[in-house]
């Protein structure tokens, strides 16, 4: 008999530390899964800020990319406009360098036509000069034949210088 509570003396020694160790088995596994617990909640806050963080991000990058469209829209408006201002600046020009063309070409004929009018008339000044001077050298000859005529002669018929007379006045005439 003793042996059998030696065997259970035994046992209650290994109950106990089987107890003993199951229940710091308890203990730790209680713990690890309150650590666990800790740690699930702290991943989950973490979790919630980050998304919240992944939010704002979104919000603030959806944001940017529509203030950038925005702007490349007011730009490629502001563009469109700016090709619009040139082609209508190039028309003016265009058209300011055509009136000027027909402007000059006018002043040109006009220039022309006065230079073709006094050339004309320097022409008929010419002419006139010609005949000023043609005359002239006539009157010259029919004066000096006039006083070769009264050197020869004894003094004319009063009717006969009057023709010579009458001659060289219808030259001046």
């Amino acid at each position: 008999s003793s042996g059998i509570n030696a065997e259970y003396g035994d046992l209650d020694i290994e109950g106990v530390t089987r107890t003993q160790i199951l229940e710091c088995k308890l203990d730790a596994t209680e713990k690890s899964r309150s650590e666990y617990r800790d740690k699930a909640r702290k991943l989950l806050t973490e979790n919630d800020l980050l998304q919240t963080q992944m939010s704002s991000t979104e919000r603030d990058t959806i944001e940017v990319i529509s203030y950038l469209k925005k702007e490349d829209l007011a730009k490629d408006q502001m563009i469109e406009q700016l090709q619009g201002q040139l082609k209508n600046l190039k028309q003016e020009s265009r058209k300011e360098r055509e009136a000027l063309i027909e402007d000059f070409t006018y002043q040109i004929n006009i220039l022309e036509k006065n230079l073709a009018e006094k050339k004309k008339e320097a022409q008929q000044m010419q002419d006139e000069l010609m005949q000023i001077k043609e005359f002239r050298r006539k009157k010259n000859e029919m004066q000096h034949e006039l006083v070769q005529v009264e050197q020869r002669e004894e003094p004319p018929a009063i009717g006969q210088q009057q023709t010579l007379e009458d001659k060289l006045l219808a030259i001046e005439g």
